[in-house]
């Protein structure tokens, strides 16, 4: 087994069917963790009664069924040692590091209605965890839904989180915190979240235009000087839906997503070699107005947004889950299966694609888990700290001529929210994630979901609403 890297942080181990888990235990470690058959040991330590070193498997399920064993809650991850020690008396200290509708709306400017909600089961502390467990408040939900999680966080952690339903209709595999969904448009705040990165850094500026990206290239003339600021406002004339105003980009999308930055570039040539689609300065929701955006951060830092996207945001704030496209595979139940409704009835999988073209990406082709997403929205509560200038912030929370959109944030007043709230909500029709921030208040939710139908927002919205009734 590779060896685990040395990290010194205490964080919990689940232990199911007296078995260690072992998807935790990659997530902890962050490298992979085949088993123990390759030398590496395990040293259980239960106070001053049992001490037992195991060398396989096998030896491994033997002694997790020892019942003084399987009340250990806790590892810690060393450089060859993993051990095992009994719950403290205190609480154990946990560092938390863990189709986007192109063709509809990827954003919705529905509000949460949090004067109608309805009665739910009073939230617990869950022993084994520091945060309040939210599981007994989500599970009524799931009889519209095969799974939902939950997180209510602040700038310095977690307070209440929770995953409760299946990753699959049919499948009784649960969900965990630990699990990826998808983020469908939500990923646009992270895009414009990179983009003042470089912008920091001198690659690029908010009034960069297309044509200082690309100087030798056939510009319309009317379409020339956009910048960068209104392809992330959805102000720059760039088509509302390119399935139904540009067929032929859309389907360039699709057949040529071998090279994403390639095709991203050739998909921004397509769109700003002709006229505006509507009048610059007009709010238009238009995905494609990301993947022009992400074009030009690949021009200016030579990288693919891909690789931007981790080396900007994922690894510097901990986000190491996080990745792209569908976040699970066909062939087996590896994560939250992504369903739809058939005939009134949940249905997992689907014939049809399970995410929107790679070359889509800075749209909306980001999954996380929810404890990872929820590492990018205690960013946006604050400052911006070591990570971003305050000014960067406040450039990408304020609002320009679109009147309610920010830089990849929906802004709104709200008397819960103490004055300024920030949100957005993201579908591939498949899945459905929604987060609100209220940085004056220093809180913020999540609430994600392994469905996608017209009605999916309400339901969610209504979650949402609950727990910003018991948190905020």
């Amino acid at each position: 087994m590779p060896q685990p890297r040395h990290v010194h942080k205490v964080a919990k181990l689940p232990i199911i069917a007296g078995s260690l888990d072992r998807v935790a235990l990659d997530e902890f470690c962050m490298q992979p963790c085949d088993g123990i058959r390759e030398g590496a040991q395990l040293r259980l330590q239960v106070g001053e009664d049992l001490s037992t070193t195991v060398d396989s498997d096998d030896d491994l399920h033997g002694a997790l069924h020892h019942s003084a064993v399987r009340a250990a809650t806790q590892l810690v991850c060393g450089l060859n040692r993993l051990s095992y020690r009994r719950p403290m008396l205190s609480r154990p200290l946990v560092i938390a590091s863990s189709l986007f509708a192109l063709i509809g709306a990827g954003c919705d400017a529905k509000q949460p209605v949090v004067d109608s909600v309805t009665a739910t089961a009073e939230p617990t502390v869950d022993a084994e965890e520091p945060w309040t467990n939210l599981d007994a408040q989500l599970a009524p939900s799931l009889a519209k839904l095969p799974a939902l999680a939950a997180v209510v966080f602040t700038p310095d952690g977690i307070e209440a989180a929770g995953a409760v339903g299946v990753r699959k209709h049919g499948d009784a595999t649960p969900v965990t915190l630990r699990d990826k969904f998808h983020l469908g448009s939500c990923t646009k705040a992270m895009t414009a979240t990179v983009a003042a990165r470089l912008v920091e850094r001198g690659r690029i500026s908010w009034t960069t235009t297309v044509a200082d990206v690309w100087p030798r290239e056939a510009l319309h003339a009317a379409m020339s000087s956009i910048t960068l600021q209104e392809l992330l406002s959805h102000t720059a004339g760039v088509p509302a839906s390119l399935p139904a105003d540009r067929p032929d980009v859309w389907s360039t999308m699709w057949a040529e997503q071998g090279d994403p930055r390639a095709t991203r570039r050739k998909v921004a040539m397509a769109l700003l070699g002709r006229a505006p689609a509507q009048p610059r300065g007009t709010f238009a929701y238009a995905n494609a107005g990301y993947v022009v955006a992400g074009a030009m951060l690949e021009a200016a830092a030579d990288k693919d947004w891909e690789a931007l996207m981790r080396v900007e945001l994922f690894e510097p704030l901990g986000m190491q889950g996080c990745g792209f496209g569908s976040q699970a595979s066909p062939d087996r139940v590896d994560q939250p299966w992504p369903h739809e409704l058939v005939d009134g009835e949940m249905s997992a999988g689907t014939d049809k694609a399970w995410d929107n073209p790679r070359p889509a990406g800075p749209s909306g082709t980001v999954h996380c888990p929810p404890l990872d997403w929820a590492k990018f929205g205690q960013l946006h509560l604050g400052d911006g700290g070591t990570f971003l200038t305050s000014s960067s912030m406040k450039v990408l929370h304020e609002v320009g001529s679109s009147g309610s959109y920010a830089l990849g944030w929906m802004v709104q007043e709200r008397d819960w929210a103490g004055g300024t709230a920030i949100s957005h909500s993201g579908t591939n029709t498949l899945n459905f994630a929604i987060m609100w921030a209220a940085p004056a208040k220093r809180k913020g939710v999540l609430v994600m979901t392994n469905i996608g139908y017209d009605g999916v927002f309400e339901v969610m919205d209504a979650v949402v609403a609950d727990l910003i009734r018991d948190h905020f």
